[in-house]
């Protein structure tokens, strides 16, 4: 698959925002444009309907200038298809500065292929950036974001298994394979402030489809505001088989030195 970036002006008045869209042919760069601009302009709508008096809902101009001022917005995404082609993930992230700091917006959604069905996913799902397909009809999807907050870079990945039945998706747990649940991710979750040294000790989570093997690495209480002497760089994988992934046995920890 291409990676192809795109630049795209709503034609209702926002602002321009840059979109990663992820497609096998240049030629569904257009209809990919639409469908993203589409969710996006949703979820902008959603967060500042309740605040538009109610005769004020169906007029395009109002709820344009009122996404346009909110402190609250998805500015981003990408679309991902899966290498069957049996689906696409469209994601949507952004940014909530109505309190203090900020908050991470991200919200996803499937998009069935062989019908009009879409599926919202669980809460917490990032901007996904690879689908495997693996044995059992699940898929494994690799997601990152490079974080909302002003005050501080941060990294953050993610991995998720999930599989599509009858329009619905059920995740299932990459660190336990009991936990399983139809309405949340149970996946991989890694997130790390941007520290000096990052180039040495990178984040990495990556998926070889060869072995079969989710691989990891990231710094334990990489936060300064923590006991420095504490932080480890972690490096660990987990392997999948049956159906499920098991940790690997081999996991080094190194002491960081500043």
């Amino acid at each position: 698959m291409r990676i192809i970036i795109l630049a795209l002006l709503f034609f209702t008045g926002f602002t321009s925002i840059s979109l990663k869209t992820i497609a096998q042919e240049d030629t569904t760069a257009k209809d990919d444009n639409y469908v993203l601009w589409k969710y996006m302009y949703e979820l902008n709508r959603a967060i500042v309907i309740k605040n538009i008096a109610a005769a004020d809902t169906l007029n395009v101009e109002k709820i344009n200038e009122a996404v346009r001022m909110s402190k609250a917005s998805y500015q981003s995404g990408s679309i991902c298809y899966s290498p069957d082609k049996s689906f696409e993930i469209v994601s949507a992230e952004g940014a909530d500065y109505s309190n203090s700091g900020s908050n991470c917006l991200n919200r996803s959604r499937i998009y069935l292929k062989n019908s009009d069905a879409t599926i919202d996913m669980a809460a917490g799902i990032l901007n996904v950036d690879t689908i495997f397909k693996l044995t059992g009809n699940k898929y494994l999807a690799i997601q990152s974001s490079t974080g909302c907050s002003e005050a501080q870079s941060v990294s953050h990945k993610r991995a998720t298994l999930f599989s599509i039945v009858d329009n619905q998706v059920k995740y299932f747990s990459i660190k336990n394979i009991k936990d399983t649940t139809a309405t949340g991710d149970r996946g991989l979750d890694l997130f790390q402030y941007d520290i000096a040294g990052l180039e040495k000790y990178p984040l990495v989570l990556n998926f070889d489809a060869r072995n079969k093997r989710l691989t990891y690495s990231y710094i334990l209480d990489a936060d300064t505001s923590l006991n420095t002497d504490t932080e480890n760089y972690i490096t660990g994988y987990y392997e999948y088989r049956g159906g499920a992934f098991y940790a690997g046995k081999l996991i080094t920890k190194r002491q960081i030195k500043r």
